[in-house]
């Protein structure tokens, strides 16, 4: 896999995921059997990504990609249908208590999770037939990605992940609070660029990063952190929002993505849903980011040119 750029082939991808596929499935076993076991435990996406040493960020990611539902969706569901039984075995008790024992944080929130599940109240379930699920309109119960989906719906260029070394370096960073806020990501790039001009360092052409340190589906909006990067010399001192810090080298995974937003998306869901579980890796401790291969706004923030890079270690 390490410096294949070629296309991969839906037939190999389906036979190395069957193996690698199941290796993560093992290593994710141990939350599955924790929220199982526990569910009216703290099941947040930090809680549950410690137990088995992922990053929150990459933990939500791997997870959609390996078990074909979000985290959020697993850990309703698995509340639900502990509901559901505690509802058929102890019909005496209070719909308060079991939405508890549950998991629920109140009456009403089981209901209406409930409801959404199950298209019906609890108190309309008469408890001696099946229930069936049925997707509403809740958008997390859009439908999970799926490997075979995924090759097939994909009718752009194809996608060329690489395996490649970055060197040990020296970076600048300047951290941009909500960066999806109108005009926010622009701004906090001009004072990027603003504070490496006034200290004489020359514009890194090619080797700007775009580290992003939350996702957006699990982390709230004025939380969500993004780091523009750059190397700068030994010795330089970082100030003025500007912090200076060394990285180790790095094994990377890297993408290219050239052209709209919705084509840089694509090629994320390429290496989390398609790649990364086909391979022999699994995401290092460390934010994905984008490595952009000219300064943004020559494309006028409206197009992008940049690879999309994951960092690695060999699957354990």
């Amino acid at each position: 896999m390490e410096g294949d750029a070629r296309r991969v082939h839906p037939a190999d991808v389906r036979r190395a995921a069957g193996v690698l596929r199941d290796r993560y499935r093992d290593r994710l076993a141990p939350v599955l059997d924790h929220v199982r076991e526990n569910p009216a435990a703290d099941h947040s996406v930090d809680a549950l990504a410690k137990r088995v040493h992922f990053s929150p960020y990459h933990f939500h990611r791997v997870f959609r990609a390996v078990m074909g539902e979000t985290v959020g969706i697993f850990v309703r569901r698995v509340r639900l249908e502990r509901a559901a039984q505690l509802m058929k075995v102890s019909p005496d008790k209070e719909i308060g208590r079991i939405a508890s024992e549950a998991g629920f944080n109140s009456a009403s929130d089981f209901a209406r999770a409930f409801r959404r599940h199950y298209d019906m109240a609890p108190r309309e379930w008469t408890r001696d037939g099946p229930l069936i699920f049925r997707a509403g309109d809740d958008p997390d119960d859009r439908k999970p990605y799926d490997l075979t989906d995924l090759i097939a719906a994909d009718d752009g260029p194809p996608v060329r992940p690489v395996v490649e070394t970055v060197p040990a370096r020296l970076l600048a960073f300047h951290r941009i609070r909500m960066p999806f806020l109108e005009g926010r990501l622009e701004a906090g790039y001009g004072r990027f660029r603003e504070w490496l001009g006034k200290r004489g360092l020359p514009e890194p052409a090619g080797d700007l990063w775009g580290m992003s340190w939350d996702d957006m589906e699990i982390t709230p909006p004025e939380q969500i952190r993004y780091d523009f990067a750059c190397p700068v010399p030994e010795l330089t001192e970082g100030g003025d929002g500007v912090l200076v810090r060394p990285i180790p080298e790095l094994r990377i995974v890297a993408a290219p993505a050239l052209g709209d937003l919705s084509r840089v998306a694509r090629v994320w869901d390429h290496l989390y849903h398609t790649w990364l579980p086909a391979s022999r890796y699994e995401p290092a401790l460390l934010p994905s980011f984008e490595r952009y291969h000219h300064w943004p706004d020559t494309l006028d923030w409206s197009s992008w040119a940049l690879d999309c890079c994951i960092p690695l270690v060999t699957l354990r």
